[in-house]
């Protein structure tokens, strides 16, 4: 704690120096000062950061959409020509048994409960 109060030799009288007073009053006010000047340099470059990078992503994501369609167009296109003799031209050869099967219930242990 500062003491701005200075007791004098003489009884019953308080002197207050205001020079020191004014001092300390500038210096936490600078102090204070460049504290909130930094927290708002951080904040601005923080949400100019975020921006940037948002950007970025929405960049992306349209590049991505775009080559999703196109994938989904030639998927479109190919569809038509895909056929059983085109398969086995490639090399594919037919199932020679299906085999479907059915989940069944398996044995769990509730730990939590």
């Amino acid at each position: 704690m500062i003491n701005l109060l200075q007791h004098t030799s003489e009884p019953h009288t308080v002197s207050f120096d205001i020079n020191k007073a004014l001092k300390t009053v500038t210096t936490y006010a600078w102090v204070s000062a460049g504290v909130f000047f930094l927290c708002y340099i951080y904040v601005v470059g923080a949400i100019t950061f975020s921006v940037v990078k948002e950007r970025g992503l929405q960049q992306e994501t349209t590049s991505l959409v775009s080559s999703i369609g196109q994938e989904e167009l030639r998927y479109l296109s190919l569809q038509k020509t895909l056929t059983e003799n085109y398969a086995l031209a490639l090399g594919f050869v037919p199932a020679q048994k299906v085999a479907f099967t059915t989940p069944q219930q398996a044995i769990a242990w509730n730990v939590g409960n």
